[in-house]
């Protein structure tokens, strides 16, 4: 495993931490080279005032931009989370100051996790680790070959119908406009990657059995739409039709005349990979809320990445019915099953908590 650092300008506490994760990663083996070799991820190191990003050459070359918390910042929070769109990461790291003590770490992920720890070179890798070691399922294989008689179903009209349903119960939060914070030349380098031109959250999907195309498919929104306002197959809401694990790719069936920028969600691969192992499961509905007593991951593993789908497949195992269950994603949400979504809906009303509880 391959890694390399970004320096931007010199920050004294910044820079000692980094030298200390640098030796502990590569205690673990993984080796420090030159950034125009072929990495598995980057350490990028920025400033609040000057977030510049570091453009991959992949999209399995993870980035982790690292950088110190300016006193007097309002909303940590916030801040943190524009400093990770803005520096195309895959994770954010703050450095706090703590008065001659362990400075604090804040980590801040695009699933928007927000969780913080007292420095140890040990634990911040392992907040790392999650990341830098998983494999990306977000790639779309797209085959133009839907019948016309799939493109308007009942399953189709109750995705759209409960999309309008999340959006009343207020967990579903409008579509990041990453104009506000990216330059177009970086928005297109993001879009040539993962196919994305803004951040939204949550997804729906439901099985629907189309013979003609192949086994386990199923209905799933798209990649950063409105989940409130779905248009139906050819703009918003894609079939998975199963997936390539050595090329990364999400297999998908679309209508001749489709959009050609949309891509299905990149929690795909969970879906698929759920929709396979329980054949009893009907609908899936993942949302960045939380419920009272749930099982949880335990590793905060990135959406769109093969580990993340198989963690959740293991937890649902666990349950004493995985085809109607929900489970917590540590930092992140919720993946909630069902024979179909008038279950799921009728099974979370009046129980999804808007805040999700985050844990080092």
């Amino acid at each position: 495993m391959k890694f390399s650092i970004n320096y931007n300008g010199s920050v004294p506490l910044r820079d000692r931490i980094v030298q200390e994760i640098t030796a502990e990663l590569e205690k673990h083996g993984y080796k420090l080279t030159s950034l125009s070799d072929e990495l598995n991820f980057i350490i990028n190191l920025v400033t609040f005032d000057k977030p510049r990003p570091v453009l991959r050459k992949a999209m399995n070359e993870f980035v982790i931009s690292l950088s110190e918390i300016p006193e007097g910042l309002d909303d940590q929070r916030s801040a943190c989370y524009r400093m990770l769109v803005r520096t195309l990461s895959n994770l954010f790291i703050c450095i706090k100051q703590n008065g001659g003590v362990d400075p604090e770490i804040y980590c801040t992920t695009p699933e928007t996790g927000y969780y913080h720890f007292s420095y140890s070179p040990g634990k911040l890798y392992e907040s790392m680790l999650p990341i830098i070691n998983a494999q990306m399922m977000i790639t779309n294989r797209v085959a133009e070959n839907l019948p016309d008689e799939y493109c308007n179903t009942e399953v189709i009209e109750k995705l759209k119908h409960f999309g309008g349903v999340l959006d009343s119960l207020g967990v579903l939060p409008s579509p990041f406009p990453l104009t506000d914070l990216l330059s177009q030349a970086d928005i297109d380098h993001l879009y040539r990657l993962f196919k994305i031109k803004g951040l939204s959250y949550g997804n729906l999907s439901a099985r629907e059995n189309i013979p003609e195309i192949g086994r386990n498919t199923f209905w799933m929104t798209a990649r950063g739409v409105d989940k409130a306002h779905l248009k139906g197959t050819a703009e918003d809401i894609l079939l998975v039709t199963g997936y390539d694990t050595s090329n990364g790719e999400i297999l998908v069936s679309v209508p001749a005349d489709h959009n050609p920028k949309m891509r299905v969600s990149v929690d795909a691969i969970e879906h698929t990979l759920i929709y396979q192992t329980f054949q009893e499961v009907g609908a899936i509905l993942h949302v960045h809320a939380w419920m009272k007593d749930i099982p949880s991951t335990r590793q905060n593993f990135p959406c769109g990445t093969l580990e993340l789908a198989e963690d959740v497949v293991a937890l649902l195992k666990t349950t004493e019915q995985p085809g109607r269950a929900a489970v917590g994603l540590k930092n992140h949400g919720l993946t909630i099953t069902g024979p179909d979504l008038d279950n799921i809906f009728s099974r979370i009303e009046g129980k999804l908590l808007k805040e999700v509880p985050m844990v080092p």
